[in-house]
């Protein structure tokens, strides 16, 4: 009787103990204004074409906030983006070596121009084969 009667007290204690130590707003206010709103990624594709072929550019970016470069008077933003560089053929794609970090930028920028992101795709494609992982 007496294991009881300290099993239902242990217990009332725990209980207790438990529901008192849960706060009343379990985010402090010194950590609100780092609050992230995640929508998840978005995908923009851009077709390009030259002598050498014809390209689309994907771009993932917006898996983290944007941001407005100092020295640029138009304000453009611009995200961190994984590009990836596809070759179009008969109608179908094939992904130029593997996918890299890059910059995205709705309006356009120097950082994701076509031709520059294609050579750097071309290079990473010619070193893989040089490896021996190539596609």
């Amino acid at each position: 009787m007496k294991r009881t009667a300290v099993g239902i007290i242990l217990m009332m204690v725990a209980a207790f103990t438990s529901w008192a130590q849960v706060p009343d707003d379990p985010e402090p206010e010194r950590n609100r204004h780092h609050e992230v709103i995640y929508e998840g990624p978005m995908t923009e594709e851009r077709p390009f074409s030259d002598e050498t072929g014809e390209y689309i550019i994907r771009f993932t970016y917006g898996m983290f906030e944007g941001w407005t470069a100092t020295d640029d008077p138009e304000g453009q933003i611009r995200y961190s983006a994984f590009v990836e560089v596809f070759r179009v053929k008969d109608g179908g794609r094939s992904l130029v070596g593997h996918g890299f970090m890059g910059i995205y930028s709705p309006e356009g920028c120097i950082y994701d121009e076509p031709d520059y992101l294609i050579t750097e795709a071309l290079k990473i494609e010619r070193r893989a084969s040089r490896q021996g992982g190539g596609n």
